[in-house]
């Protein structure tokens, strides 16, 4: 365990891993269904890495600037149209962000808040029966949007630290073309996730 004060200016890079949930909320406009709009509530897992720099400006206060990017799978499904004859689903593949940080360091133990522009890649799908006939439509889009978040990163070696963090994302709400109906729907989503890390500081941390 490393022991004594910890500078935690410099540069790191890692990786992270975790589970995420949220809600997306599809607006159809009475193109499938005069119920909407309708959500769908999703899970699953991400892993990703980041990278940032830090800089101690005081003895207690540290500020940064990080990027991360992120595989994901989290994803759901909802059958609300024609007495459960449809089903929404939705998926997002990946997300990506770029946030300031400000932090209390506590011998050795990095208390922050973080905030920024965020963006997700994201699969829809509607499939069911439409006056008696069956249909499926797919959708994507590329989505920007912003994420804050909280978390703690404690240094257990010299060059090598932990973390444990919260993010929340908020896309917002996006048209988005079905296909092959060419229906515009507008798609509103939000996700929340975990995760832990790990990061390899490229400065030893000693004053």
């Amino acid at each position: 365990m490393y022991a004594g004060p910890f500078n935690w200016t410099g540069c790191y890079v890692g990786a992270n891993a975790g589970a995420g949930w949220g809600d997306t909320q599809l607006d159809t406009r009475g193109n499938y269904s005069t119920l909407s709009p309708v959500s769908a509530g999703t899970d699953g897992w991400v892993a990703g890495g980041q990278a940032g720099c830090d800089w101690q400006v005081t003895p207690n206060f540290v500020f940064g600037i990080e990027g991360l990017a992120a595989w994901a799978d989290i994803h759901g499904e909802s059958d609300p149209f024609f007495n459960n004859k449809n089903v929404f689903s939705s998926r997002t593949n990946w997300i990506a962000s770029t946030t300031a940080r400000a932090g209390f360091n506590a011998q050795g133990w990095l208390f922050y808040a973080k905030v920024g522009p965020a963006w997700s890649d994201n699969d829809y799908r509607v499939r069911g029966t439409f006056a008696g006939n069956p249909f499926e439509d797919r959708g994507s889009d590329t989505r920007s949007g912003w994420t804050w978040g909280v978390g703690m990163e404690w240094i257990f070696a010299p060059n090598w630290s932990a973390r444990l963090e919260y993010n929340q994302y908020d896309f917002g709400q996006s048209s988005v073309r079905m296909s092959p109906s060419s229906v515009i729907v507008r798609v509103n989503n939000d996700i929340r996730i975990v995760t832990v890390g790990f990061n390899y500081r490229f400065a030893t941390g000693r004053p």
